[in-house]
């Protein structure tokens, strides 16, 4: 089995709620089955926040990595380099936590690697 990237929002008061809404709307479209490639496959979450720039950015300088090295220095620069680490290491694993931007009052960005 394999691993692909993913990324989706969450709407929601809380991450929590938020996280139960992308995962129920990924069941809804990819089944029950598993190996879907998407949030469905999490089992939570660990939400990360910008140091520098906003979350936008720090979603897109993620998604900027291009090998399983580390961490971009896009991404190291908006949250230095220990959170860069963690997050990527959050962020790269199939089986796990996704992560968790807050990119809007109420809006949450998750992304990471599933299994499919």
């Amino acid at each position: 089995m394999g691993a692909v990237p993913f990324i989706t929002t969450g709407i929601g008061t809380t991450a929590q709620e938020a996280f139960v809404a992308a995962v129920d709307r990924a069941h809804w479209e990819s089944g029950h089955g598993g190996y879907s490639g998407t949030i469905a496959e999490k089992d939570g979450f660990v939400e990360f926040s910008p140091r520098t720039g906003t979350a936008s950015d720090l979603v897109d300088a993620l998604q900027e990595y291009t090998d399983d090295w580390g961490p971009s220095p896009r991404l190291m620069a908006i949250v230095g380099k220990a959170a860069a680490d963690n997050i990527f290491s959050v962020y790269d694993t199939k089986w796990g936590p996704a992560v968790a931007v807050r990119t809007a009052s109420t809006e949450w960005t998750f992304l990471g690697t599933a299994s499919c």
